[in-house]
């Protein structure tokens, strides 16, 4: 028997996706530009199917101090290919709390003036 989330039946579907330059090229062994493709693709492809697609961002604070700017072509990657909810996550549970809340200032101010679709 086949099993799918496209024929499961739920309206919801959270993909997990790697924004942590390191964690890409480490873990994936691929290439920061396929994993940008393999977002767009996952996301647009859900949403075909009618799916409420959420993202999780994960190791979204380790990449930002890393390598911004590669945390941030993977947000608007998520954002443009479609994606509903995009979560940031501290996978590893150790970026201060002070640091997570001005982050996450940065990215809400962005996300609102459509920074993030451009």
């Amino acid at each position: 028997m086949e099993y799918s989330l496209i024929s499961s039946g739920v309206d919801v579907i959270i993909v997990v996706a790697k924004t942590w330059d390191e964690q890409v090229i480490k873990v994936l062994e691929t290439s920061l530009e396929e994993n940008l493709n393999m977002i767009s693709d996952t996301v647009k492809y859900l949403k075909l199917q009618s799916k409420e697609v959420m993202v999780d961002a994960e190791h979204f604070f380790d990449g930002y101090l890393s390598n911004r700017e590669y945390a941030m072509d993977c947000l608007k990657t998520e954002a443009k290919a479609g994606a509903d909810v995009v979560v940031l996550c501290d996978t590893n549970g150790g970026t201060m709390p002070w640091i997570v809340e001005e982050v996450t200032r940065e990215i809400h101010k962005a996300w609102n003036h459509g920074l993030l679709l451009e």
